[in-house]
This record gives C-alpha cells, structure tokens and sequence, in this order.
C-alpha cells in the first residue's frame, strides 16, 4: 500500500518562497517571501508581535500537510492550524486560523485545545 504522504524538510526559504495566502489574510499578507516580509515588518512596526513556541501535531496527506502549534500573537496565548497545500516539494498555498487561548479558568471542558 502506496502511504498517502511523504516525509518532509521544511525550512522558512522553501516554504514561503512560492506561498500564496488564502483565507482572511490577502489584504494584510502579499504573496511570497517579500509580501510576508513586509507584512511582517508593518506588524513589528506597530508592536505586534508573533512567536510559535510549540509544535504539538504534523499532519500530512497527499499534496497537503496540517500544522498545529501554539504561541502567543500581540502577548496572547494563541493556537495555530496551519494547512499547506505543497506542490514540488514547496508551498503553494497556505491557509490559516488563529484563536485566543483564554485562562484555563475560563475554559468550558477539561480537554483544552490540543
């Protein structure tokens, strides 16, 4: 049986070099490594800040690899699903979604986001 994905080295240079946004981010993220270069450097600029601290899943099937991470965005506890869509071993499209983590006291079910 053929497996449904093949092991991949993701480094910043071949994933963003072809990466197209998708999703709510076209206005604020160009395409390409220089649009998120500068949508990058437009958030410094204004004090947002965005760190990915853990890796919790790597998903991959086919043509399409699902990341789930954590971190903080603008200095709040946020996750990250990341889903590529990869084409000769680079990205060709990425979509996203990022929600708030709030306080675990906040939470309405003990089984957390990851």
């Amino acid at each position: 049986m053929k497996k449904p994905y093949k092991h991949l080295t993701l480094d910043d240079r071949t994933l963003i070099q072809t990466q197209l946004q998708q999703g709510f981010k076209p206005a604020q993220i160009g395409d390409g490594l220089s649009g998120l270069g500068t949508a990058l450097k437009g958030m410094a600029k204004q004090g947002i800040t965005l760190k990915y601290d853990k890796i919790h899943k790597v998903l991959g099937e086919g043509n399409f690899v699902l990341v789930v991470s954590e971190g903080r965005f603008s200095g709040c506890h946020t996750s990250f699903y990341d889903l590529f869509r990869m084409e000769s071993c680079k990205v060709a499209e990425h979509w996203d979604t990022i929600e708030t983590i709030p306080p675990k006291e906040e939470w309405k079910n003990k089984n957390g986001k990851f």
